[in-house]
């Protein structure tokens, strides 16, 4: 190295199944990289998450062949694996800068810095803003629009508490019986798009297969313990009138959706329905653009093979016939939590030790139960 060049960290972008295995150099100097955490509505369409996280690069990937792209904007072409749907870079056309997302790399530590949330405003009720106020010791910046040129937005401020609460206060005036009978779902593109229906005995007639991860750690436990007791319906909460949702921090999820948290809602195949219908029960067969990743021996991961957008998770034998559904794509009244329809476990993220990016799974580890301390309070339930 001449005394001209700076020097350079090595980092490498990496999909699950392989076929996007890109080098990165970035000068030193720059690290540790600022990211925001994007909760725009495109984001949360174009990915199936509640937000996503990029880092800025000194340049784009030398080799597109396995790369499929995507622009969600006129200002903004997105680029996926077209095998595995893992988002991989973005590039932002009237800057020319080249972007990554985190959940790929190989590494984060000393690498990436969060440094707030961003597009607040499109979320409706706050997101998963309040479930990680402070990551690695700082509290969070929070813009209500782009970071830098929107109003800056304070924890504190009364209106941004009531816009964060607007699904709880929705939840205290609404009665279970007025709640729409029908919960739409697309991706960025409406290349896949489905429809919901709300909790029945029909759809909670199955068997129940073992419980997830979110709910008993599979790696300290034991198959009888992760097997429920009969007619148990663990993905059903709220008195059998919501759904069960939750986060994962699992290394297949990061390396299929491209980020280093995945939201997961868990719904019978009973209660997916084609779009805007009641009646015809969805195909996993013929279903828009979207496209198909085995990611292990039984496992099943379907994603928009138009926009990149995750969109299903599906196993082999689950006998209660449950299906894991990007949260992201939920076209809830309430807010991108959609907590007419689910309610969130806050005791655990799912496959917490598999962490690529341990500070921010740690914060939201805290930031899940500070959340839940925090809604006991308001109910009175202060015990």
């Amino acid at each position: 190295m001449s005394t001209n060049e700076q020097p350079t960290t090595a980092l490498t972008a990496q999909c699950h199944c392989k076929f996007n295995t890109h080098a990165i150099h970035v000068p030193t100097t720059s690290l540790p990289l600022p990211t925001y955490i994007c909760h725009c509505t495109t984001s949360r369409r174009v990915s199936g998450l509640l937000f996503t996280t990029y880092i800025s690069l000194p340049h784009g990937p030398t080799k597109f062949t396995d790369l499929a792209s995507y622009a969600s904007s006129t200002s903004l072409v997105r680029y996926f694996c077209s095998r595995c749907g893992a988002h991989m870079f973005g590039f932002h056309k009237p800057s020319k800068v080249w972007k990554v997302a985190t959940g790929v790399l190989d590494r984060t530590e000393g690498i990436v810095e969060f440094k707030g949330h961003m597009w607040v405003g499109d979320t409706g009720d706050g997101g998963g803003v309040e479930w990680l106020k402070s990551i690695g010791g700082g509290e969070m910046e929070v813009w209500k629009e782009g970071a830098g040129s929107s109003k800056r937005l304070d924890y504190r401020d009364a209106s941004l508490q009531q816009d964060l609460h607007k699904a709880e206060i929705l939840n205290e005036h609404q009665n279970m019986k007025d709640r729409p009978k029908i919960l739409n779902a697309r991706c960025h593109c409406n290349g896949v798009a489905f429809s919901i229906t709300p909790p029945t005995s029909y759809s909670s007639t199955y068997g129940a297969s073992e419980y997830p991860d979110l709910l008993v750690p599979y790696r300290t436990s034991t198959p009888s313990t992760r097997t429920p007791p009969a007619n148990t319906k663990w993905y059903l909460r709220s008195h059998n009138h919501k759904y069960l949702a939750g986060t994962c921090a699992c290394h297949s999820c990061r390396l299929t959706c491209g980020f280093p948290i995945q939201t997961w809602a868990f719904i019978p195949h009973a209660s997916l329905h084609a779009p805007n219908t009641l009646s015809q029960q969805l195909s996993f067969s013929d279903l828009g653009t979207m496209r198909s990743y085995n990611s292990s021996k039984g496992v099943t991961r379907d994603f928009c093979g138009r926009c990149g957008a995750s969109v299903f998770w599906r196993r082999e034998g689950r006998e209660d016939g449950v299906v894991d559904v990007s949260v992201g794509l939920l076209d809830a009244e309430e807010g991108a939590r959609a907590e007419e329809w689910v309610e969130w476990v806050t005791g655990r993220v799912s496959f917490a030790e598999e962490a690529g990016e341990e500070v921010l799974v740690e914060a939201l580890v805290k930031g899940l139960r500070a959340w839940e301390e925090s809604k006991d309070v308001k109910d009175g339930n202060n015990y």
